[in-house]
């Protein structure tokens, strides 16, 4: 019974310093994708936005490994390939020149015209002591003009003792079909 007692506590306290994050309703809506022609996305894009207005995100593979680090030199002469596996996974492929540089399985699945990406969701810590929480989540969908969209949104929430601090960002980037 403590035990039990111990847990939900536990987990009523994480849910309650945690928030969902939600996609701002923008230009992807203006996608057409569905279960018959996700394989339009297959194709190489730039890896750099055509808004390159926030840097810190204009990155396409930095968005794709959920914007850790970017490790990656010179990432605007790389290319990236996205190739639809199933409905439910795209491969993306990190070019440099004719060489594969990283490769990486994205998962999630068709909602509202534009392919959902599995969130991210990371909390250590215990709280009202020590607690970190991150959640990432983005959206993949493509126009008319055969430009890959890609939506996303970041929020971040520390605590140590009752000091609190958090932020949360929101990008939209076009990426051009090479």
């Amino acid at each position: 019974m403590k035990n039990t007692m111990i847990k939900i506590l536990g987990l009523f306290l994480a849910v309650s310093f945690t928030s969902c994050i939600s996609i701002k309703p923008n230009s992807i809506k203006n996608t057409m994708l569905d279960e018959i022609n996700l394989d339009h996305i297959n194709g190489f894009y730039s890896n750099v936005s055509n808004n390159k207005t926030d840097t810190y995100n204009a990155s396409l593979w930095k968005q794709f490994n959920y914007l850790k680090k970017d490790t990656v030199v010179n990432w605007q002469n790389h290319t990236i390939e996205l190739e639809v596996v199933n409905k439910k996974k795209i491969r993306a492929k990190l070019w440099l020149n004719d060489t594969v540089i990283a490769e990486k399985t994205i998962k999630g699945k068709i909602r509202d015209s534009y392919f959902s990406v599995r969130r991210k969701v990371k909390i250590v810590g215990f709280p009202l002591v020590y607690f970190f929480s991150s959640d990432n989540k983005f959206e993949i969908g493509a126009n008319k003009n055969n430009q890959l969209i890609i939506n996303s949104a970041t929020s971040s929430y520390g605590m140590i003792f009752i000091m609190t601090n958090g932020n949360t960002r929101q990008f939209t980037g076009k990426y051009e079909r090479k």
